[in-house]
């Protein structure tokens, strides 16, 4: 369990994972005490466990974890804006999906 992470960034894809492609990440829990934040003004995902799961060099799987935590957006505006407590964006790309299984946003 992950307790007290703060995380402010500018960056385009926020969370514990910012940008994860081809892997598979399993039992994470961010407890309420977590909070996700950026402020980028552009196309951005933010979410609890990672901004972008991508299937582009392989399935991306995200299974078995859990957001309590806060995700925030405080720019002025965003041409694209995902918010998620889990993933922000799951992007899929020749045949290879990404998918979230036994998870729970609260």
């Amino acid at each position: 369990m992950i307790s007290n992470l703060a995380m402010k960034s500018p960056s385009q894809y926020v969370g514990l994972f910012g940008y994860s492609k081809g892997l598979t990440i399993r039992n994470v829990i961010l407890d309420s005490s977590c909070s996700i934040t950026s402020s980028l003004n552009d196309c951005i995902g933010i979410g609890g466990i990672v901004g972008e799961c991508s299937g582009y060099d392989g399935p991306c799987t995200i299974e078995n974890s859990v957001n309590m935590g806060r995700v925030f957006f405080t720019g002025n505006e965003s041409y694209y804006l995902y918010l998620g407590g889990i993933a922000a964006k799951l992007s899929s790309s020749y045949g290879c999906s990404s998918t979230v299984k036994n998870c729970a946003n609260y």
